[in-house]
Parts: structure tokens; sequence; C-alpha cells
């Protein structure tokens, strides 16, 4: 059971159709991530901050200006699809070749902690207020 109540059937169907129409092992949903991973640290010894990227060089300015940074993706995790015959040849779910299903972040929502919870409610609430009050 999926995790991410904003995915709808047509959402599904886009995912599977990607599969069968791609000559690949496996879909799987992703966004674009929301921190790159160039902003992100590891806490060393008395917790000071590591580059998370180790070859990184942080003091480049181009890592500090998010527009100078690559486009990087995160696996939502709403739809992941794949062959059996992956299962099967690759023993994993998803193989060597794995195609992008790119879904709106909204859309990907995913429903780990509270403040998650909290964030799609106020989401369904803002939704469905829209909905009543929209000519």
């Amino acid at each position: 059971m999926t995790t991410t109540p904003f995915i709808r059937g047509k959402d599904v169907d886009r995912v599977i159709e990607t599969l069968i129409d791609s000559n690949v092992d496996s879909v799987r949903c992703v966004c674009e991530a929301a921190v790159p991973p160039h902003w992100m640290c590891t806490l060393g010894k008395n917790d000071l901050i590591e580059s998370f990227i180790k070859d990184m060089e942080t003091e480049d300015p181009k890592f500090c200006i998010r527009q100078n940074l690559p486009t990087v993706y995160e696996i939502a995790g709403m739809a992941d699809t794949f062959w059996s015959k992956t299962i099967i040849n690759t023993n994993s779910l998803f193989g060597k070749r794995v195609k992008a299903c790119i879904f709106d972040r909204d859309k990907c929502l995913d429903i780990d902690t509270k403040f998650d919870l909290l964030t799609a409610r106020a989401i369904m609430e803002y939704n469905t207020r829209s909905e009543i009050y929209a000519d």
C-alpha cells in the first residue's frame, strides 16, 4: 500500500504504459529533489559538518547557488513497475535499465512523518475549499 495519498489511477496507468512502451527492466516514479545533494552533509567528530559528496570543493561558488546546480531527482516511491522476468533474470526488482516517470513534487508527497501527515491534510483541505469556491 502506498503512502502517497495524491496518486490517481491515471498516474498508475501512465507508469504502466511507460514500462510497456519502453525497452527497460522497470520504471520508477521520480520528482525533482527538494534539496540538492550538494547541500547535504554528514556530521563528523564534535558535530563538525562534512560534505556528503566527498570530492566536492565546497568553496566553489557554483555549489552555493541552486540555479548553478544540475537538476537532480528523488525516487518518489508512488508506483514502481517492473517485469516479472526482471526479478527472475536479475534477482532484483528494478534490473539495470530503469526509466524515470517524472511527476510534479506535489503529487509525490510521501507520508513518513507526522509533519508529512499534517502537510497532506492541509493540501487536501485547501483542494476541497478550492473545489467548493471554484467557478
